[in-house]
């Protein structure tokens, strides 16, 4: 029986697997991404290709984290840890903050045409790859699915039987 989480050990070092797969995510999205970039082509001028990277990056930051802490404003204001800071946020946070920073930093940079062409394919192989870092951290990743007796529910560290939302989420998206 596996038991939850399933975090990387090295000596006496313990490594959330949720924060590899996090930084595993992020790593291989853009490497995919500059991998488009370079194969496909690119109209966007490369100096407002990074304008837009990082009023992205900004915006799925905030709205990400502000979400988290309104979904649970007294783990947001007593957290377990420091790591909540960095591990807490929601997905549809980062991804409509994402969007909201792309289309503010557009406006700046008087950018009319459409740029989100090379984001997509990279964008859903990191949320497929975050969502592992998610199954492995088990219940504390707080995004476990329902009680349930199908033959593929398991055990996620908290004795009962649940959906794996995460690996549902990992199908659809491939």
């Amino acid at each position: 029986m596996v038991k939850f989480p399933i975090d990387l050990v090295i000596g006496n070092v313990t490594i959330p697997s949720h924060l590899v797969f996090y930084l595993l995510a992020f790593y291989i999205g853009f490497w995919y991404y500059t991998y488009l970039r370079n194969t496909k082509g690119d109209y966007i001028p490369t100096s407002n290709r990074w304008h837009l990277l990082i009023g992205a990056a900004i915006g799925a930051l905030i709205l990400s984290k502000l979400l988290a802490a309104l979904e649970e404003p007294s783990l947001f204001f007593n957290p377990p840890s420091f790591l909540y800071y960095v591990q807490g946020e929601t997905i549809i946070g980062g991804l409509l903050g994402g969007i909201i920073g792309v289309e503010i930093t557009k406006k700046i940079i008087k950018q009319n045409r459409s740029t989100g062409d090379l984001f997509t394919y990279p964008l859903i192989l990191g949320i497929a790859i975050g969502r592992i870092g998610c199954l492995l951290t088990g219940v504390s990743d707080r995004t476990v699915g329902i009680a349930s007796t199908l033959p593929w529910a398991f055990d996620q560290g908290d004795e009962i039987s649940r959906h794996p939302t995460s690996l549902y989420e990992i199908i659809f998206l491939i």
